[in-house]
């Protein structure tokens, strides 16, 4: 990169800041060093403070999810039924596409007393849309809480998560 300065006086300095782009392929915290040198037209009378150099390091941002929503959010009747439910959510990353993945988790057992014993309680059929199940645990006053998570992972190694939740109430 070069960089242009108006005419700069004796004993004066100035400061400039430079931004690298960094190839994906470079791990994040790598070190990596910078340089630059100067010149000047008349040449400077003391070359000696006309070359600096400095160590950085490579920070790789894991990718960002964002704007995660579900719908429904609260599944009844708790009749025993599947239900699609809709996820939506925006994955970004400066190191090209990430690699996504949802999973659910359940706050009661598949198979726990109480609760139909109907196996399995959710379906993921793509990154976008699964389906649940409308049960819960009678003795349990809380009801069901599934847990949907969104997981992202980018070419240099960096991942992230996102979750939200869907609930089946004991009661309405």
């Amino acid at each position: 990169a070069t960089a242009s300065f108006p005419v700069i006086g004796p004993r004066a300095s100035v400061t400039a800041d430079f931004a690298i782009a960094v190839p994906c392929a470079v791990a994040d915290g790598t070190p990596l060093i910078g340089s630059v040198a100067v010149t000047s037209d008349p040449a400077d009378t003391d070359p000696s403070n006309n070359a600096a150099s400095a160590q950085v390091v490579a920070s790789k941002p894991a990718p960002v999810i964002s704007h995660v929503t579900r719908t429904p959010a609260t599944l009844w009747p708790a009749n025993h039924q599947m239900r699609d439910i809709a996820l939506d959510y925006e994955v970004t990353d400066n190191c090209g596409v990430p690699t996504v993945s949802v999973n659910v988790s359940s706050s009661q057992a598949v198979n726990g007393t109480g609760d139909g014993d109907t196996a399995p309680d959710w379906k993921v059929h793509s990154l976008k849309s699964v389906q649940l199940r409308a049960e819960r645990a009678g003795g349990d006053s809380a009801g069901r809480v599934y847990t949907l998570e969104v997981k992202a992972a980018d070419s240099s190694g960096a991942t992230s998560n996102a979750t939200t939740t869907v609930v089946v109430p004991h009661n309405r």
